[in-house]
């Protein structure tokens, strides 16, 4: 299969964006892209008419030098050529490129490199829709299902629920642990329905400032308040058509949660400052890290927004309860992060894998994805050394004699099985502790024990 050609015209000025051009070569590597360099519009110009290239990236330090007359020619010769601009300082005029046709899709630099990746391949996959639907299924699955590792039940029960929502409307509350993949599950269902050729935006709500969030979600038109000079466009103009992924949800202001359900009910919203009502065509997918349904209960979240966000539901289950997940994760990431350090690291020492099992993953994947990553950094040898690895529950046991730690360890790893298995069991029967006590065949009195033991109250779960 022919390579896919992109062009990177590099006209930074500045020292922020010294490796910007140095992490788009890596990653157009990574994907097997044809990537040609070049530090001028009229070079970029004669090279995009001569030859079969797909992308076109501007490296840039303001929006001016966005070539208007440039755009217009590589328009004109190679009108199926996705064209994303990234910018490193002011991106003022970047929205009417947008709407104007000139650009498909801008960035602001510093972006991680998943982010910068999944641009690329949501402007290639609008491209390569023309051509045949293998390889816009291939490119789909790679952006959703491929990312999401697993093979434990409550974890596939999960991933087959995904390829169920994902080609409806409806909006999805994800709910699990910080780490547990939120996001990741968010761009597989985005990328997995209709909407896969529109921007995916997240947006972490505890980040914003509660006066600012209004602004940040709608925008403002100029004059809306002192210091508006221009009109700024909202996160939910941005997403037209796509999909809004608002990650702790349960940190909005309550102010703000009325106008947010006013539009999942009518799809319109008022930017500050403008008494014209505007809709808008957004998929909500969200996500939260504690009970959602329990603070609605108690008042802090508005119970009809619940309702509203919660018509499909995920749980993500932590780390700690995919055990048999841990070797094929840790394999994942010790591959991206060789490949990304230009390190030979192959594999994991005698004991390395049994040091993932016995660590109880507070961070969950996030962590996990870390801890590899500190280890290849560190490593010396070809596969990673128990001596590699910064975990916690190593470092305790340096300063304390193998019997003690061996002892302590059991009562920790036991301690731990019987407060899931309990909270797990007290879930399962709605609270009520006579029948859980009951299917564990355990006296009631007995139960309660243990309840007490580990501060678990049925009323909060």
């Amino acid at each position: 299969m022919q390579k896919i050609g992109v062009l990177v015209i590099d006209l930074r000025g500045r020292s922020e964006l010294n490796n910007a051009h140095e992490q788009l070569h890596d990653l157009c590597i990574q994907k097997q892209f044809d990537v040609r360099l070049l530090s001028s519009w009229q070079e970029g110009l004669c090279i995009i008419t001569e030859s079969n290239f797909r992308l076109l990236i501007p490296l840039l330090e303001f929006t001016h030098q966005l070539s208007l007359t440039m755009l217009e020619a590589v328009r004109a010769h190679q009108p199926e050529v996705r064209i994303l601009p990234i910018f490193c300082g002011e991106m003022n005029g970047a929205v009417e490129f947008l709407a104007n046709g000139f650009v498909d899709d801008f960035a602001r630099w510093p972006t991680s490199a998943e982010e910068l990746s999944a641009r690329i391949d949501r402007l290639l996959c609008r491209h390569l829709r023309s051509e045949t639907e293998e390889v816009i299924n291939d490119l789909m699955l790679s952006l959703g299902l491929k990312k999401l590792i697993g093979r434990e039940s409550m974890f596939c029960e999960a991933l087959a629920k995904v390829q169920q929502i994902s080609p409806c409307d409806a909006p999805v509350l994800i709910c699990g642990e910080t780490g547990t993949g939120k996001e990741l599950f968010a761009r597989a269902i985005h990328y997995l329905s209709p909407r896969a050729s529109k921007p995916f935006v997240p947006i972490n709500c505890a980040a914003i400032p509660a006066e600012l969030f209004e602004n940040e979600l709608f925008g403002h038109v100029k004059g809306a308040f002192t210091g508006a000079t221009v009109c700024q466009e909202g996160l939910i103009q941005a997403t037209a058509g796509g999909t809004l992924f608002l990650d702790e949800i349960d940190s909005i202001p309550l102010l703000m949660q009325a106008k947010l359900l006013r539009f999942l009910e009518e799809k319109e919203f008022k930017p500050l400052g403008l008494n014209r009502i505007t809709k808008a065509d957004v998929r909500i997918v969200s996500a939260a890290r504690g009970d959602l349904r329990k603070k609605a209960y108690d008042g802090s979240f508005r119970d009809d927004l619940f309702y509203r966000l919660n018509v499909v539901s995920l749980f993500l289950p932590p780390l700690r309860e995919r055990l048999s997940d841990i070797p094929l994760l840790a394999e994942h990431f010790l591959q991206k992060y060789s490949t990304q350090l230009s390190k030979s690291v192959t594999g994991f020492g005698t004991g390395v894998l049994s040091e993932f099992t016995q660590h109880n993953w507070p961070g969950n994947i996030r962590e996990l994805e870390y801890t590899v990553y500190h280890a290849v950094a560190v490593c010396q040898t070809p596969t990673i050394q128990v001596r590699d690895l910064n975990l916690p529950h190593l470092h305790a046991a340096e300063s304390k004699p193998t019997a003690q730690s061996f002892k302590k360890a059991k009562a920790e790893a036991v301690a731990n099985f019987e407060r899931q298995f309990i909270t797990r069991l007290l879930i399962e029967h709605g609270g009520n502790i006579s029948r859980a006590a009951r299917a564990t065949h355990k006296h009631r009195r007995a139960f309660w024990d243990l309840m007490k033991k580990y501060g678990i109250n049925p009323q909060t779960l």
